[in-house]
């Protein structure tokens, strides 16, 4: 899918349909508040359940910024896991992603990339795949998106803002791109994050700016001037022509397709040929690199992300008080 050209176009006629649409998104946010309101929770009584949620649509770096979480509940002690919806894949779940058997199709792009890591599991019902992590021995579980999910308890909510997430001007759907308004979710959040560069006249978190953070998507790889042709399938394609073009890259052209797109041989056979025809290297994501399989080889090159605090200690600090006070909530006792 495709953002619609009005979401941030600032002409008359885009401002136009907003307007037209700003009923429907009153509509939207009443009918999520009441969802909110008669949904019952699942809790889980012997897995602290951390969820890194955003409030806009499209990509933010949640998934970049779960891999890099895990690590560091690892350092805290924790034995954690990944949870997801597995968008793009007809598994309903819940099932525990098997690199060696399942594929894009069947667990979705993201559930790969996590399963590389830690143990991954999938599930249309969130819920089902957080339990099916616990009966396997978890204590924790990093549930990768579904901050506006309220069938499920969360014990930490990490909420991950970019420069236009804390656009206050923004509307909601469908008028814009915003899930919810900045002001609820921040309420809800235990821990904000604001993602390469957010700005913000004064902080988003209250009642204590402690539990602000900020980070930045980076790359080891560096481009040294090496002509490249860049394709990819996610949210947001200016970033990752952005971040070549940053570290390097001589990018002659680029080709974006719609978040999570089915790659098929002609399209990628047609990629090659424009990559030949401008003497150029081919370049795409590793989310991209995990639903094209088999498709690609050595002669692709992939631009590996990570997600860099620009506080690690101090995020670390903060998020052993969190997930210890949550444990203690569970299990009636503190950790050892």
């Amino acid at each position: 899918m495709r953002e619609p050209w009005f979401w941030q176009d600032e002409g008359v006629v885009a401002r136009g349909v907003r307007w037209v649409l700003w009923p429907f998104s009153v509509l939207y946010q009443s009918a999520f508040r009441f969802r909110s309101r008669v949904s019952t929770p699942k809790t889980f009584h012997q897995c602290v359940v951390v969820c890194v949620g955003n409030i806009s649509v499209g990509g933010v770096g949640k998934t970049p910024f779960s891999l890099m979480l895990y690590p560091i509940l690892k350092e805290l002690g924790y034995n954690p896991a990944f949870a997801t919806r597995g968008y793009g894949g007809h598994l309903t779940g819940p099932v525990q992603v098997d690199l060696n058997a399942h594929t894009a199709s069947d667990v979705g792009d993201e559930p790969l990339l996590l399963a590389a890591c830690a143990p991954t599991f999938v599930a249309a019902n969130r819920s089902k795949g957080i339990k099916l992590a616990e009966r396997s021995g978890h204590d924790a579980v990093i549930v990768d998106d579904g901050f506006q999910n309220p069938t499920f308890q969360k014990d930490v909510s990490i909420l991950l803002l970019d420069k236009r997430s804390v656009d206050q001007s923004a509307a909601t759907l469908p008028a814009g791109f915003l899930r919810e308004p900045l002001s609820g979710a921040a309420q809800r959040a235990d821990m904000t994050v604001l993602m390469n560069g957010a700005q913000t006249e004064e902080p988003i978190h209250r009642p204590a700016e402690d539990f602000q953070f900020r980070a930045s998507t980076v790359t080891s790889m560096t481009g040294d001037a090496k002509r490249v042709f860049g394709f990819c399938a996610i949210a947001n394609p200016d970033r990752f022509r952005h971040m070549l073009e940053d570290v390097g890259f001589d990018v002659c052209g680029f080709t974006p397709f719609p978040d999570h797109h089915p790659f098929t041989s002609f399209e990628l056979e047609a990629l090659h040929a424009e990559a030949k025809r401008q003497n150029a290297s081919l370049i795409t994501t590793q989310k991209d690199q995990s639903r094209l399989g088999t498709m690609i080889d050595d002669s692709v090159l992939i631009l590996p992300i990570t997600t860099q605090l620009d506080d690690r200690a101090r995020f670390q600090s903060v998020l052993k008080t969190l997930m210890d006070k949550a444990h203690k909530s569970k299990r009636g006792g503190a950790r050892p």
